[in-house]
């Protein structure tokens, strides 16, 4: 994971690359789950983030699930 994020640049592509490979990792989400996160299915609170997953294909009954991250 180390070797992923230092070969992120610094621009803001970079900082992009960065956040979904941290994302990805923190939630243990699949590929189809990291490229259908909108913007409107973060929530940041001073505790940390929560991610919420309109759907995934553990989830058959099509409910959604909650993340959540806690801030360091």
């Amino acid at each position: 994971m180390k070797q992923l994020l230092n070969v992120c640049g610094t621009d803001l592509a970079g900082l992009r690359d960065r956040a979904i490979f941290l994302l990805g990792f923190a939630g243990a989400l699949r590929r189809s789950e990291l490229v259908a996160i909108d913007r409107e299915h973060l929530r940041f609170t001073t505790d940390g983030m929560t991610l919420r997953i309109p759907r995934s294909k553990r989830d058959q009954e099509g409910e959604g699930r909650i993340s959540a991250s806690r801030a360091a």
